[in-house]
């Protein structure tokens, strides 16, 4: 189980200007910006089968997914 932030699918502006300053300041760590699509694509390339995603209210980059790795 899994919520994640998917940066990518934030507003641009608060992806390029502010979470730069803050990494700058030493208040948030390094980030990798991915969309929901990429997470996706690597949790089933880490060898996971998704069973269910979800994105609950308006938080479109906040994403719950449910994965079990394949055998």
């Amino acid at each position: 189980l899994s919520k994640t932030f998917c940066v990518g699918d934030m507003n641009g502006l608060l992806r390029r200007a502010v979470l730069p300053a803050l990494q700058a300041l030493g208040w948030i760590p390094p980030l990798t910006a991915l969309t929901s699509d990429e997470l996706r694509q690597a949790i089933v390339a880490a060898g996971f089968e998704i069973e269910v995603t979800r994105t609950f209210g308006r938080a479109r980059h906040a994403h719950y997914i449910v994965a079990r790795r394949t055998p």
